[in-house]
């Protein structure tokens, strides 16, 4: 698991980087989306990298967004078998503004040796990745963010069913979320 976190890690900083230079304006941008794209992506359409202009901010709403901008917290690690990519390592993060809770869950594999996001979720705004609300399975559905199907996690349609992976071989807590739904996440040996 070290080396999928450490990896994943690495990705976590640039990104946080790329958007540092988002909010700097760089005429450069797009081509080192491009390429990081290429890079961590197995399907470039599921890139977190941003590439819209800054130019509608105001100078005072640029500052607070260079101030709150640092890298996802990466709160927890889950590792499973999987028959297309020998191992699958589920990350659970937070946003690169917020960050008192889980927001994002990232699916990575090692492809030619090299960390490879293969599907990345949000969390369900509903159930708020519990994946039930008042004891019953949650069926948010969303026609641009996915499905939750009571995982808790909006689907997403290029990645592993969520529902059929088998059962974890390692789970790794990192730093603890503040937000209570989000702590009861990370206490669980699940995602």
């Amino acid at each position: 698991m070290n080396s999928f976190r450490d990896r994943f890690q690495a990705f976590l900083e640039l990104e946080a980087s790329l958007e540092l230079r988002r909010l700097g304006d760089d005429p450069d941008l797009f081509t080192h989306l491009m390429e990081a794209d290429d890079r961590w992506f197995l399907d470039p359409a599921m890139s977190t990298f941003d590439p819209s202009s800054v130019a509608m901010l105001t100078a005072d709403e640029l500052a607070q967004h260079k101030t709150m901008l640092q890298p996802r917290r990466l709160f927890k690690g889950i590792l499973h078998p999987h028959e297309a990519y020998g191992e699958l390592a589920s990350f659970y993060t937070s946003t690169l503004y917020e960050h008192t809770r889980y927001k994002m869950r990232f699916d990575t594999a090692m492809c030619d040796d090299q960390l490879v996001i293969v599907a990345r979720y949000e969390r369900c705004p509903k159930c708020l990745g519990l994946g039930s609300v008042d004891g019953q399975p949650c069926d948010f559905q969303d026609l641009t963010e996915g499905r939750c199907d009571a995982t808790g996690w909006l689907s997403s349609p290029r990645g592993p069913d969520q529902r059929r992976l088998p059962p974890a071989t390692c789970v790794e807590r990192y730093e603890a979320p503040r937000e209570r739904t989000s702590l009861a996440l990370h206490e669980a040996d699940s995602g």
